[in-house]
């Protein structure tokens, strides 16, 4: 006779992990995908405004901004990708802990919750740190102009903090 596998009960809170840390990695691989960075022009003396979005992450457009004092594009992309890999990571982790395929305890996934987390938030700032380097125009009331990330950044960096806050909140 085969030895009898206990049913799984996946309760309401566990269900709730299951949909924040799956739910959380499918925003942050949608975040790379979708427009990264924008920007806005206005003149208050002309009295006109126009916003550039458009600029995904891997896009040719954001590969120009370059030179000396630019933040490196690369470390943003690279930010990224590690962003999704270790909120897909943190979604394989919720998923095995909820059906309990595999029992993960001790410092090991707190320490990669945690380090996801933090991931999440690096992206948020190099992201920042690049919108700020790019450049912008302070003309007074003739021009003004300006770059700032968009939804897509926000997408990966919510979404990875989410999916890691899913696993450092899972217990057992």
């Amino acid at each position: 006779m085969g030895k009898r596998r206990k049913r799984v009960h996946v309760g309401p809170i566990d269900m709730l992990f299951l949909l924040l840390s799956v739910g959380g990695f499918i925003f942050a691989i949608i975040g790379i995908f979708i427009p990264w960075m924008g920007g806005s022009v206005s003149s208050e003396l002309v009295g006109e405004s126009a916003s550039i979005d458009g600029m995904g992450l891997f896009s040719d457009e954001l590969g120009l901004f370059k030179g000396d004092g630019v933040f490196p594009v690369a470390m943003v992309q690279v930010f990224a990708i590690i962003a999704v890999v270790l909120s897909a990571l943190c979604a394989v982790g919720v998923v095995l802990k909820v059906f309990e395929v595999v029992r993960i305890k001790g410092l090991l996934p707190f320490l990669f919750a945690a380090a996801t987390i933090v991931i999440g938030a690096l992206v948020a700032v190099f992201s920042y740190s690049l919108a700020g380097t790019m450049g912008g125009i302070d003309g007074g009331e003739i021009l003004q102009a300006g770059n700032f990330p968009i939804v897509g950044m926000y997408f990966c960096a919510v979404g990875t903090i989410v999916s890691g806050a899913a696993m450092l909140l899972k217990r057992g």
